[in-house]
């Protein structure tokens, strides 16, 4: 039987990272069960740098032909083989995908396995994760009107069109995001020709955003929210490296203790409306070419725009208490970072 590489496209906040860490850290174990996850130039556990060559971004350092390296590596191992990069999403131009089906064909199959999300929610996590990480220090509000002109993938009747013509409908498995699913890994191996999953480590989550609440209050607190200048006199500037993830699970602690509701959105009732009409013919198309029903996302969305500002669902001597919070946080640390120097 004709091995296969399972190409993972993602797109961006759809499990993807939690895939690739649990790939990653059960590598040996998968080896031994006839899937490999190949190591060459591996980005934050995924081959990210390989897809961006092909889409044409230089977003991981200088570029060289990384694709020949796996495309050796499939000569030499003749079973299964997976990659995953949310990045592959971003490859529109058609002979990239070729050139891409093309490195692993005869010797293998190809099959592609993407998630589908609501792009309202989608689009928001994007932001979130983007802006926490310093890819983007512009607005949500005005990152929008550049993701709806860039991210084509987000068309998902063009994008499934393509990929389909490309890898063939049959070579094309898609399946839709949940985020509360527990299983999302088990259930990804199991596409990839693995059911027996006893023995591995797997992480249930990896990579998931904090609340739009949480972010917002971050912004208020820093022009950038990691210490690229401070928007107010609660905080001195820069938060470490180290302890950023600490501040968030502070800020997230303290809204739980005041019995702040934090499942609000980024969005405003005329943002929101123009995305989803923005990919509603899209939707349609898609829910009735590629499922044969007329909704593709029929549940209702999670996404639920606040009554007012966000920061108005806190008193300002509440920022100010949350603003101490963290200033004691960010002492002790530096405390101990000294300590330890």
């Amino acid at each position: 039987m004709t091995p296969t590489v399972y190409i993972h496209m993602g797109p961006y906040k759809t499990g993807s990272t939690t895939i690739q860490h649990n790939l990653w850290r059960n590598r040996e174990t998968l080896l031994k069960r006839g899937l490999a996850y190949p190591d060459e130039n591996l980005v934050f556990f995924s081959h990210s740098n390989v897809a961006a060559e092909l889409a044409g971004l230089d977003s991981f350092g200088a570029k060289f032909n990384r694709l020949y390296d796996l495309e050796s590596f499939a000569r030499d191992w003749q079973k299964d083989i997976v990659l995953s990069s949310e990045v592959f999403s971003e490859i529109t131009d058609k002979e990239q995908l070729q050139k891409l089906k093309a490195a692993f064909d005869p010797s293998h199959r190809v099959k592609v396995i993407v998630y589908l999300r609501r792009q309202d929610a989608l689009l928001e996590s994007m932001w979130k994760s983007f802006y926490l990480s310093k890819l983007v220090k512009i607005a949500f509000q005005d990152w929008l009107d550049m993701a709806l002109q860039r991210y084509a993938f987000l068309k998902y009747d063009i994008w499934l069109d393509q990929l389909s013509e490309i890898f063939g409908r049959d070579n094309l498995d898609i399946y839709f995001y949940k985020s509360r699913n527990q299983n999302l890994f088990s259930n990804f191996v199991a596409l990839c020709g693995v059911e027996n999953t006893q023995g591995l480590d797997i992480v249930k989550r990896a990579g998931s955003s904090p609340n739009a609440l949480t972010v917002t209050l971050l912004q208020s607190l820093y022009l950038n929210p990691y210490g690229d200048g401070v928007n107010s006199g609660l905080i001195r500037p820069g938060i470490a490296e180290e302890d950023k993830d600490s501040i968030t699970k502070e800020i997230q602690t303290f809204l739980k203790s005041q019995d702040i509701p934090a499942h609000y959105s980024l969005y405003d009732q005329a943002s929101l409306k123009r995305v989803r009409n923005f990919y509603k013919g899209h939707n349609a198309k898609a829910a009735l070419r590629y499922f044969n029903k007329q909704s593709l996302f029929p549940e209702k969305s999670s996404v639920t725009v606040a009554p007012d500002s966000l920061l108005d669902l806190l008193s300002k001597e509440q920022i100010a208490t949350l603003g101490r919070r963290i200033l004691i946080r960010q002492t002790r640390f530096e405390k101990v970072k000294e300590r330890f120097a």
